[in-house]
Formats: structure tokens, sequence, C-alpha cells
């Protein structure tokens, strides 16, 4: 069975990256890799120089051309090997150099891989045919020279050797189970020369871009009201949401966390809407102080930070005419910002974050369907309502507008909604009918007007 390993690029690893996607030229060189045993939070490989506890060397026995890539191909056997130990840790190396081969960035460890139980290694007297092989993609989109080196005292044979082609690697480990794990570098290769769109980190936050915004959002002026999905007002004075961000004036914004961030070393960048963006890093070491990361007077007094026991990230100006507009917010781990190489995330994929926290059902036209109902009484009608996602709470319910109950060629107008029950994959409305119906009909169940909603907020 294979097993999952955690990686991570470390902080070195994406300066050394950057660094190659500056300098025309550059070349950048994967040296070779390590082996060692022990742990650490995976939130904390970024932070790694070396492993915990080297133990030996792995071989990079070779690479292939894949989709958006380079598979690397790493082997370590028990040659050589006089104690065993708890193989956790692969790490990898690489260097930069100008094309003239001047170093800029000597030798570092550039990325970790760890998986918690381990592979025990043995002595080569106890197993002298044992062989772990190991699969690791490279991708990339950066502009540079990239060169792999490749470890040929390792390889089994000359069929190995002869495998070193454009038409890939054959794999002559058919007992080994293969760990094709992805990390390193987003993108594309051709020919190992890497092209544009650099590497980025996970966004913690949902919804960075303000794209979601169900509610059709303009003006906040109410403390603890939201505009667009997951990003409320704190407190002061307005926030103005549109296509192209949200602009803070003399006032306070913020997204709760459902869950508290892990202790450990982080990321916050803003970005304005012409494209400026402060960053800095902070060390979060408990769960019940606020870290003030940003501090700037270039737009007023414009600050952003995280506060612990409330789990909000905020940004706010202070200041009659203090005006920020923000285009997007990003946390990441590690100390390094890479809000600069993003672009506005996939919609549908942000609106299912959200919709675990609000959901808007709106009607586009008149009479618009909703759902079937069932009439339980002649006056109480019940209807089921899919969800996208599992709401974090049993939900509000709200809703704007009028709606009908369609059955027989009557439309029976709705007096009252409210909400039933709720599972994983739905919720249940009971209606209460403005006239009698029979008993046990079903019906329609239809928004009367376009723009007619009905919300389900399980907000923070």
């Amino acid at each position: 069975m294979a097993l999952l390993w955690n990686a991570s690029l470390t902080d070195a690893g994406v300066s050394m990256i950057s660094q190659w996607a500056q300098g025309t030229g550059n070349k950048l060189t994967i040296t070779g890799g390590v082996i060692g045993e022990g742990v650490v939070a995976a939130t904390q490989l970024h932070t790694l120089t070396q492993l915990t506890d080297q133990k030996s060397t792995i071989s990079i026995q070779g690479f292939e051309s894949v989709a958006n890539g380079v598979k690397l191909k790493l082997r370590k056997t028990s040659q050589g090997i006089t104690t065993s130990f708890i193989l956790n840790q692969i790490g990898i190396y690489a260097k930069l150099d100008t094309s003239g081969g001047t170093p800029i960035i000597a030798d570092s460890l550039i990325a970790v891989y760890q998986q918690d139980t381990g592979v025990l290694v043995p002595t080569e007297a106890d197993s002298p045919d044992f062989v772990f092989t190991f699969y690791g993609t490279v991708q990339t989109n950066y502009s540079g020279d990239l060169t792999i080196n490749v470890d040929t005292s390792a390889l089994a044979s000359q069929d190995d050797l002869d495998a070193l082609t454009l038409a890939g690697l054959a794999d002559t480990d058919a007992d080994t189970p293969a760990e094709d794990n992805l990390l390193f570098f987003k993108g594309s290769t051709d020919k190992w020369t890497a092209q544009a769109n650099p590497f980025s980190n996970e966004n913690l936050l949902d919804n960075p871009w303000f794209t979601v915004n169900q509610r059709g959002a303009t003006t906040i002026t109410t403390n603890n009201a939201y505009g667009a999905d997951m990003w409320h007002k704190d407190d002061g004075s307005t926030l103005t949401f549109s296509s192209n961000g949200v602009t803070v004036d003399n006032v306070q914004m913020g997204q709760w966390r459902e869950e508290q961030l892990p202790n450990g070393i982080y990321t916050l960048s803003v970005m304005l809407t012409n494209g400026t963006i402060y960053s800095n890093s902070f060390n979060k070491t408990n769960d019940t102080g606020e870290w003030e990361v940003i501090t700037t007077a270039d737009t007023g007094t414009f600050k952003a930070g995280y506060t612990a026991t409330t789990k909000n990230i905020w940004v706010n100006t202070a200041g009659t005419g203090s005006t920020v507009s923000v285009r997007a917010v990003k946390l990441e781990v590690g100390s390094v910002s890479t809000l600069a190489n993003d672009v506005a995330p996939n919609y549908t994929t942000e609106l299912l974050k959200c919709q675990r926290y609000f959901k808007r059902i709106q009607a586009k036209e008149n009479a618009a369907h909703l759902t079937i109902g069932a009439a339980i009484t002649a006056t109480t009608v019940y209807a089921i309502i899919p969800l996208p996602v599992p709401l974090r709470t049993t939900p509000t319910l709200s809703y704007s507008g009028s709606l009908v109950f369609l059955t027989g060629g009557n439309a029976i107008s709705v007096s009252s909604v409210s909400l039933y029950e709720k599972t994983e994959s739905t919720v249940t409305l009971v209606m209460s009918l403005a006239s009698s119906v029979t008993a046990g009909v079903c019906g329609s169940v239809n928004l009367s007007t376009a723009g007619d909603y009905i919300d389900l907020a399980s907000n923070l």
C-alpha cells in the first residue's frame, strides 16, 4: 500500500526559485537528495534548513518529462548501511548559478517530503536486496534553465541508463510500490527549460479576491454585517464592494476563521487595486494574542493583522479620508509572500467554500421554480431543498419577496416559511399557506418575482 507523504517547499526553496525567475539566464540545478529519521509538524516543514536527523543520501536515478513538469526517480538501497533506521524524511537540494557558472545561492535544502510512520531501511547484512524507490514530480512555469544531476553510479543496469530518454523511465522494481508525490514548483517544462507563472502557496482564506458576493452587497455600514462572502465589517465607517475588490474607508473589515490557526510562522499580504502589495510575516505562539502584521502610512494609517481570541484576520484604515482599495488578501504558511504570483481563484471552488456558511437561493426570473412541496395538512406544506455542500450548523432562515404553492392550476400564497430540519445534504422547509388545499397533494414551490430569495445563514 502506498504511503501518504506531506511535502513542502522550504523558505530557502521559495527564495531560490523566485531569484531563478528574476535573472535572465540563471541556472537552477537539482543536485541531489538526502534521507533522515524523525519528524516535525507538517506546518513547520517549510522552516527546515536540514533534515531532522539526516542518515544518508538518496540517489536521483532518473527523470522523465510529464505533463506540466519533470518526475524525479529517487532510489535507496541497503548497500553500505550498517545501522538500520526509519526513513521519515526525504530532502531535495539545489543551487542557483548565473549562466556563466557564477554562484548566486549555494547548495540548499529546497523541499522536504515527510511520512510520520516511515519506512524501515535495513542493514546490508540483514537485507542485501532491499530497494526503496520514490517518485516526486517537479512542476514549474518559471523562466530559466533547469538541470538535474543524475547519479549514474546508482543505476541498476544498462537498461536503466537507456531508459533516460524523453520516452520515459522504466520502473524495474515491480515489487516496490512507487510513491508518486507532487509538490515543488507549479507549471510546465519544455526540454527542461521552464516558462512563466511562478510558484504560489495555498491561501488559507476563503474568497480572498472578493469575487463571491451572494448577497450582492455594495455599501456596508453596519457592524458585523457581511459584504462579499466571508468578509464582514468589524467597526468604523464604510466598506464598499465592487467587481474590483473592496474600498476600506476609515473602517475595519475582517474574516473570522472557523478553526484556530496552529502555532507557527505565517505571512499576511494585502494587494491594492493598483497592484501594490504590502506583506509581513508573524510567529503565532498562542491562542490569545494579537499580531499587527502590516502597518504603513502610505495610504493614511493602514494596518492588517490577526487576532487569535476571535480568530479574525483583519484589515483597517483609521482617520477621516484614510482609504485603501483592496484587491486581494492572502494568509499563507511560511515567511515568504507569494501573493504576487497569484491569479483570482476559480469562482466555483470559492463559491462552494462560502456556501458552507451562507447560501442564497434567488429567483432569476418571475415564477421561478424552487422545489417540490407536499401538503401535510390543508394549510401546511413541507419542501426539501438540496444543498451543494453541508452547512456548518443549522442555519438561520430568512427570505425576501413572496412564495407560492402551485397545485392543480391554483397558485396559493405562502404566508410564512420556517426551517423544519437540516441534514448533511438537505434542508426541509415548512410553509404555512394563506388558503387551504387538499391534504396530501403535491405541487411546485415557486419564488414569485425575479430577485426574490431565501437565505440560509450558518455564518461564523
